[in-house]
């Protein structure tokens, strides 16, 4: 007989803060097999903004190819635990983050794996976004109309790649389909690369 039990654990993210005053905070989800503070290293340019970069890391940690340890979000073995355990997570982080920094403008990001969990956590959520950004990841399939209310202020931008291996165009172009769908605000963004969070990315952020 399989039984559950709810447990208290240590989980890590990192933040980057900003030369100046904060004034937005952008929470940045990675993907699988990737790192929180690899990842956040991608965000350096936003060190000389007023733009504080959080980046909260899997809880799922094992070794890849090369024997380096690496974080996922979920896998399919109790699925749905998982990813009540990761909503309540994302939702601590942020709650910490806006009571140490003040309710500040909330930007989200999610790369890869870290689309989905990104969206899972947003609908969760108790701040709301202005500005969404997946980037070449999947959309969580049990999103409907009555489930997005949360986000149908924001404005996603999804990006994907022109020579992308994991996801390719056609199955982008499902994601953003999919997002219309709901009725939320989306605006695509094709770029010349592969599986990455593309330069126009990074400077809509710095320009939102």
């Amino acid at each position: 007989m399989k039984k559950s039990i709810s447990i208290s654990r240590t989980a890590h993210y990192y933040i980057q803060e900003p030369e100046n005053q904060v004034k937005k905070v952008l929470f940045i989800i990675h993907g699988y097999a990737q790192l929180a503070g690899d990842f956040i290293k991608e965000f350096e340019y936003l060190k000389t903004s007023s733009t504080l970069v959080v980046a909260p890391e899997g809880l799922s940690k094992f070794y890849n190819k090369s024997r380096k340890p690496v974080a996922n979000w979920m896998t399919s073995h109790e699925r749905e635990d998982e990813i009540a355990d990761y909503v309540k997570y994302l939702i601590a982080v942020e709650r910490e983050i806006f009571t140490t920094y003040g309710n500040t403008e909330k930007i989200a990001l999610g790369f890869s794996q870290g689309v989905s969990t990104l969206f899972r956590w947003l609908i969760a959520s108790e701040y709301e976004s202005t500005s969404i950004y997946a980037c070449s990841g999947s959309i969580p399939p049990e999103l409907n109309s009555s489930a997005v209310s949360t986000i149908k202020k924001s404005t996603i931008h999804y990006s994907y790649g022109n020579n992308d291996g994991l996801q390719p165009i056609e199955s982008a172009i499902k994601q953003i389909n999919f997002l219309k769908s709901l009725s939320l605000i989306v605006s695509a963004h094709p770029f010349n690369g592969g599986h990455e969070v593309s330069n126009e990315t990074k400077s809509l952020i710095e320009n939102t």
